[in-house]
């Protein structure tokens, strides 16, 4: 089978959907089939194979994360591949969705659309200024609208698969589930890991590693990580990602406290880089000395200072971090 997939977003913007079409797109090829994909350039590039068409984009003031592909040009881009495809897979629902349900009649081939995001606790989130009902509404008859449009619908879990109906979506609806590439887990190594980032060995961790996104609702997490803290005082809350709720979940855990005691961030973007002290109470770049013995730059060899991010470039100059971190001298 041939498969032409347009997406409104793919690497380098790491989110749900970017690696969902990268995983089935290895998976598909193992099977024989060949894929396309359609996708917005970036001003970062990426390290595309042949097969993966970049589009002119435009930049979106309001969600400077992702951009908008121009319509001319990727209806034009799915017309070079007329007679070479056998079914159009739309894997977003904006320029994307548009665009692919005339490029699928223009080529007379099948259209199905996966639908990755449950628009209904996601929408008013973006759009504080209206109102949640209203905003729910709004999603349930869009995404009825766009599920009706396509000849069949891709769901990632029987859950949404089970929502969409209640929406009036009569096209077929299959499950199919985003898998996990376990290769990419093997090889893991995590006393290293908490040598890298001055994680001291016994402490126990809560790890979340993903989008920091408000409809990932991370928020339940901080609630459940004072609980666990009453119990397990020493807990560290990791979070390895970044997204655009992140700046609430740093007032949120401020205002709670956990900022200074159980809790650190991280960002990934490709590779992991966490620092275990970036909140302004316990970096020394506000001139207040870490508390944890676990952020001392004196046991971490690296580039930088583990909790106010100056430069260091090697482990002997840590004199003059030990100097602006008093109590990590003291360790």
């Amino acid at each position: 089978m041939r498969v032409l997939m347009l997406s409104d977003v793919f690497f380098p913007r790491v989110n749900g959907v970017s690696t969902s079409i990268q995983t089935f797109r290895h998976d598909l090829a193992a099977r024989g089939c060949e894929t396309w994909l359609i996708a917005p350039e970036y001003p970062k590039r990426w390290q595309d194979d042949e097969r993966v068409l970049r589009q002119p984009s435009r930049y979106l003031a309001f969600d400077p994360e992702d951009r908008m592909m121009k319509s001319g040009a990727t209806l034009d881009a799915c017309m070079t591949l007329a007679g070479k495809v056998d079914v159009l897979h739309v894997q977003t629902p904006f320029v994307a969705h548009h665009i692919g349900i005339k490029a699928a009649r223009a080529l007379q081939v099948p259209v199905v659309e996966t639908y990755h995001t449950f628009f209904e606790e996601y929408l008013h989130h973006y759009l504080p200024l209206l109102p949640a009902g209203i905003a729910r509404a709004i999603a349930r008859t869009f995404s009825r609208r766009q599920c009706n449009g396509v000849d069949a619908v891709i769901a990632p879990s029987q859950q949404l698969a089970d929502v969409l109906r209640r929406y009036g979506v009569t096209r077929p609806i299959e499950t199919i589930p985003t898998g996990l590439n376990l290769d990419e887990f093997a090889g893991g190594d995590g006393d290293a890991f908490r040598a890298r980032y001055g994680i001291a060995l016994g402490r126990p961790v809560m790890l979340l590693v993903g989008r920091v996104a408000h409809e990932k609702n991370i928020g339940f997490l901080l609630e459940v990580l004072a609980e666990v803290a009453r119990s397990v005082p020493k807990v560290l809350f990791v979070i390895a990602g970044e997204g655009p709720a992140l700046p609430a979940l740093k007032r949120a855990a401020a205002e709670a406290r956990l900022d200074r005691h159980v809790y650190s961030w991280a960002t990934s973007i490709g590779a992991v880089r966490c620092s275990t002290a970036i909140a302004p109470r316990t970096c020394s770049c506000s001139r207040r000395a870490p508390k944890r013995r676990d952020s001392c730059c004196s046991k971490v060899s690296r580039s930088e200072c583990p909790s106010c991010r100056r430069p260091c470039s090697a482990r002997r100059r840590c004199s003059r971090m030990r100097r602006a971190h008093s109590s990590c001298a003291r360790t």
